[in-house]
C-alpha cells in the first residue's frame, strides 16, 4: 500500500511539474514576437499601424491626463530641472491587480514589438496597468528626459518583455495631449538600480528632447535595468553659441580730382604748312614763344 502511495504521489508531482513547463511554454510562447523571427526569412510584410491599447477600468480613472502643475519638474537654486533619486523597483509578484488610482497620460506604441499600451502616470502598482510615467520628469514631446518604465517580468504585466530586442533605429511612438511624438532610438545599455544619471536631462549629448525606457533586466532574475534611449525626431538641437567673426570695414577710396591743363601748357602744335616758293613744307610752330632776347 505504501508503495502505491508513493508511486502516485510521484506520478502526480511529475504531471504537475510538465503542466507547469506546459503553461510556461505556453505563455512564452504566446508572447515572443515571432514576426521578428518571420522577418528574416521574408515571411512577413511590413509592420502595420498598430491600434490603440484597450480602455482602463473606468472605476480607477481619477484624471484623464496629468496637468502641468502637478508634472512640471522640479527645479534647483539654479532654475535646472532636479534629477529623480532612484530608478524604478522591482515590484512583487501578484495574483491580480492592485486597485490604485490611475491618471492617463496617453499612449505608447513600439511598432517593432507590436507593443500598444497605455501610458498611466505613477511607476508603482499603476505598472500593473501598462507603462508608467515617472512623475517629475519631462512629458512627452517636451524638452528633457521624459522617463517611463515597464514590467517584463510578470504575468499581468509584461509589457516590455522583450525590450531587449529593439535596437538602434526603431521608432516609439507616444500620443499625449492630442499629439503624436516621435522617438528614434540612439542606444541601449544595461546599468545597476543605482545608477540615476540615466534619467538625466543631458544624458544624451546635443539631444534636448529624450525619452529613457526602462525595464528590469534579465527578466528571469531581475538585478539589473535595461536602458533605452531615444531622440524625438525633428526636435530643435542643442544651440551652439556662434563665433561672431568680426567684418572689416571697407574704406571707401579716395577720389582723385582730374589733372587740369595749365593756361600756359598748351597742346603740340601739329606741322603747319607753309608755301615756299611754290612748296608746301613743314614747319613747327613751337608750344611757347618766348621775348627775344634784348641786346646790351
Amino acid at each position: 500500500m505504501k508503495n502505491q502511495h508513493r508511486k502516485r504521489l510521484s506520478t502526480a508531482l511529475i504531471v504537475s511539474g510538465l503542466l507547469v513547463l506546459l503553461a510556461v511554454g505556453i505563455y512564452e510562447a504566446s508572447s515572443y514576437p515571432w514576426h521578428l523571427l518571420f522577418a528574416r526569412f521574408g515571411w512577413v510584410e511590413e509592420v502595420q499601424e498598430l491600434p490603440d491599447p484597450p480602455a482602463l477600468p473606468q472605476e480607477l480613472v481619477v484624471t484623464p491626463t496629468p496637468t502641468a502643475a502637478v508634472n512640471a519638474p522640479p527645479q534647483g537654486e539654479d532654475g535646472e530641472p532636479l534629477e529623480p533619486d532612484a530608478l524604478p523597483d522591482v515590484p512583487p509578484v501578484v495574483i491580480s491587480r492592485p486597485r490604485v488610482d490611475l491618471t492617463l497620460v496617453g499612449y505608447i506604441k513600439i511598432p517593432k514589438l507590436k507593443v500598444s499600451e497605455n501610458l498611466i502616470e505613477g511607476i508603482n502598482n499603476e505598472m500593473y496597468y501598462g507603462i508608467g510615467h515617472y512623475p517629475g520628469t519631462a512629458m512627452p514631446g517636451e524638452k528633457g528626459n521624459c522617463v517611463v518604465a515597464g514590467h517584463r517580468n510578470h504575468m499581468l504585466a509584461h509589457a516590455l518583455r522583450h525590450l531587449d530586442k529593439i535596437d538602434v533605429g526603431d521608432t516609439v511612438e507616444i500620443t499625449y495631449d492630442g499629439s503624436v511624438f516621435v522617438y528614434e532610438v540612439v542606444q541601449t545599455l544595461v546599468v545597476n538600480p543605482d545608477e540615476v544619471w540615466v534619467m538625466g536631462s543631458k544624458v544624451l549629448e546635443g539631444k534636448t528632447h529624450v525619452l529613457t525606457i526602462i525595464t528590469c533586466t534579465p527578466p528571469r532574475n531581475p538585478t539589473q535595468r535595461l536602458i533605452v534611449h531615444a531622440a524625438l525626431v525633428g526636435a530643435p538641437e542643442a544651440e551652439t553659441p556662434a563665433v561672431e567673426v568680426p567684418v572689416e570695414e571697407e574704406t571707401p577710396a579716395a577720389e582723385v580730382p582730374p589733372e587740369e591743363t595749365s593756361p600756359e601748357e598748351s597742346p603740340a602744335a601739329g606741322p603747319v604748312l607753309t608755301e615756299v616758293s611754290g612748296v608746301e613744307m613743314p614747319t613747327e610752330t613751337p608750344a611757347a614763344e618766348s621775348p627775344a632776347p634784348t641786346a646790351q
